[in-house]
């Protein structure tokens, strides 16, 4: 496996207006060479405020329009991806979370999550008095809408049955493929007011253009193994790479592979690489890049290649070191052959998040 070399070209800051903290993004490239970004925004880390936005850059990621607020429910809605399908279809997700209410009942009596003001623990309580179980079961899931029109209207919520925070990818076969963490199917099931299934993993399908959505194979997964994302390779293969948050392989990037279009997984295992979570692509050159955050010095995001359909994987390579502490989930597009960027969240220099792009080249 030959070492790569990576040039940073620039990093270009997004702070969105009006907004405590900016996380967990995803970028896309649409047909007609248009960036598009999804993100959680006006929120805290863990709160009822959570939205999801959308932004737009029509120069390469030098300027962004106003964010649109694409969903806005009772729950806290978080962790949003996005896909441009070969129809020209726009698929967004999300999951929403009731954390935040998990949060009330197990703080000290008359006491709040630190650093909330009185206005907003108001309204922490304000939404809390307007839920029911029936608003609980109806409004805790996860989530995706589709456009049709370049993103001028949206559907309806459709349910995922899964949910991983950088969303599905198409496969050659023109269905969409989702590989997550697993929706309960009663919400006495929940934990934490989480939406997911504690150690439940698997694929999802759609064959109808992101419309509805099929379970159709368990991933075989261990405690502490979720946020997945996947990309089919040259030869066919469906390669996933996943999250770690127990020992003995806690922050490293496992792998999971697929030879039967989603139906059937291998074990997850250890690819080398360090960092969390990752986002695949496959590139023009059908070469495999994989990119995530990495939380330890330096900190910033890198890169790995795989020129043999994830069989093996090339040195980490960093595409910034200048990160704060707390920071991740990039996500990548092609801009043209051997040109990239790289959008993440980070709390570098500031007392909250916000987004940054990276472009870059390949040498």
């Amino acid at each position: 496996m030959k070492q790569n070399t990576l040039q940073l070209d620039d990093i270009i800051d997004i702070k969105a207006p009006g907004v405590q903290f900016t996380g967990w993004p995803t970028l896309t490239k649409t047909q007609s060479g248009e960036l598009l970004a999804v993100y959680s925004g006006c929120r805290h880390h863990a709160d009822p405020f959570g939205q999801v936005h959308l932004i737009r850059s029509r120069d390469g990621g030098k300027t962004w329009t106003w964010p649109r607020v694409l969903a806005d429910g009772i729950l806290d809605d978080r962790d949003s991806g996005i896909l441009q399908t070969r129809n020209g279809t726009l698929i967004v997700n999300w999951f929403s979370s009731l954390i935040w209410e998990w949060l009330m009942e197990n703080s000290e009596p008359g006491s709040m999550p630190k650093d909330f003001s009185e206005a907003e623990q108001a309204e922490w309580q304000r939404r809390r008095a307007l839920l029911t179980d029936e608003i609980r079961a109806q409004e805790l899931g996860l989530w995706s809408i589709r456009s049709t029109d370049g993103g001028v209207t949206w559907s309806p919520k459709i349910p995922t049955l899964v949910n991983s925070p950088h969303g599905p990818c198409e496969l050659s076969d023109g269905r969409l493929l989702f590989a997550g963490n697993r929706r309960f199917d009663d919400i006495s099931q929940t934990r934490r007011g989480s939406p997911f299934l504690p150690g439940k993993a698997g694929a999802a399908q759609s064959t109808d253009d992101g419309q509805s959505w099929q379970f159709i194979g368990e991933i075989p997964v261990a405690p502490g193994q979720n946020e997945f994302h996947a990309a089919e390779a040259a030869d066919g293969s469906i390669i996933v790479h996943i999250r770690v948050n127990q020992d003995p392989h806690k922050s490293e990037v496992l792998q999971t592979e697929s030879h039967d279009g989603g139906y059937t997984w291998s074990v997850p295992h250890p690819t080398g690489l360090w960092g969390y979570p990752a986002f695949l692509l496959k590139m023009q050159d059908d070469r495999l890049l994989t990119t995530f955050g990495h939380r330890r010095e330096p900190f910033g995001n890198q890169i790995s290649i795989s020129e043999d359909n994830g069989k093996s994987w090339s040195p980490q390579v960093a595409i910034n070191t200048d990160s704060g502490t707390d920071m991740g989930y990039p996500s990548t597009v092609e801009l043209e052959p051997g040109r990239f960027a790289t959008l993440w969240y980070d709390f570098k220099d500031s007392g909250s998040a916000y987004l940054r792009l990276a472009r870059w080249r390949l040498g």
